[in-house]
């Protein structure tokens, strides 16, 4: 079984790791990098080492500073408000100093993996029949539905907000004094750009046209949510959805024969679906096996 290493970036240096993958978490112990630990070693990759480093921004800055450092350092993030393209991109240039070895769940969050009816209904721990497992987690989605749209459209606006207008300053011969710096720095068409496009994002018309585009794509046009219709179960909370239905429908006991509640329960049965063999996983889980034996072996 491999070490894990609580802490910073230098503490795993002097610890002489190769190879590391990052994930979203406050510490090792939590939901992402316990799962993910999990799904690696069972998967003959026992020796890359899985670390949390806090929040999706934490992770993603990383990435950004220490991937030229430690081309073997690898990023994983939750897809949040970021488009289908930066999503597929981050799979196909895998892995990419440029783009800072970072992947992006295809699915909002790591737990909307485990929400996939086909998937959770090959837990042992289910006591629930098919059917009632599929009611409840469609009622559970319909109460939050207009929630979650609000909030992917909060998602989208935030990560379009924190880019920044990518300006700089060149030649010192068109600078040669205040006046002049500063009719350059006025006259700067990116941040105009910039400014325009902020403006654009935060008027309440454009908030309606997200509002309905998310709606449209949750649902599929449907009135109320179904199976096989609209991107419900990719795109909303996998975290909240996830977290009811255990509760609601799995019973977990540990060696003493005590009920499981909380992270222990969830992490128990994400954990036993993941001893399942690879070609049962969902399409990511053996895509990213794959690539990390290419870098990790």
């Amino acid at each position: 079984m491999s070490t894990i290493q609580t802490g910073g970036p230098q503490s795993l240096i002097d610890q002489g790791a190769k190879h590391w993958l990052f994930v979203e978490g406050n510490d090792n112990s939590c939901f992402d990098p316990d799962v993910l630990r999990t799904l690696l070693k069972e998967n003959d990759l026992p020796a890359l080492n899985v670390s949390a480093l806090g929040s999706c921004e934490n992770v993603r800055l990383a990435a950004q500073a220490m991937v030229y450092q430690h081309k073997s350092y690898y990023f994983v993030i939750d897809r949040d408000g970021r488009s289908d393209d930066f999503v597929e991109k981050s799979w196909q240039r895998f892995p990419d100093p440029d783009t800072y070895n970072l992947l992006v769940w295809r699915k909002r969050e790591l737990e909307n993996y485990f929400i996939d009816p086909i998937y959770i209904l090959q837990s042992q721990y289910l006591v629930k029949s098919e059917d009632e497992l599929r009611s409840k987690l469609l009622k559970m989605a319909q109460k939050r539905l207009f929630l979650d749209v609000a909030n992917l459209v909060l998602l989208e606006l935030r990560e379009a907000l924190i880019r920044p207008p990518e300006a700089w300053f060149r030649n010192p011969d068109e600078f040669p004094d205040r006046s002049a710096a500063l009719a350059r720095l006025q006259g700067c068409q990116e941040l105009t750009d910039k400014y325009s496009a902020t403006t654009t994002l935060l008027v309440p018309s454009y908030r309606n046209e997200r509002f309905d585009f998310w709606l449209q794509r949750l649902t599929g046009g449907k009135p109320l949510l179904e199976y096989g219709e609209g991107e419900w179960l990719l795109m909303m909370s996998g975290k909240e959805l996830f977290s009811n239905i255990i509760n609601e429908a799995f019973k977990v006991l540990d060696t003493e024969g005590n009920a499981l509640t909380g992270l222990k329960k969830n992490t128990a049965i994400a954990r036993k679906l993941l001893s399942l063999p690879l070609n049962r996983q969902p399409r990511d889980f053996q895509d990213l096996v794959a690539l990390m034996k290419l870098r990790a072996t």
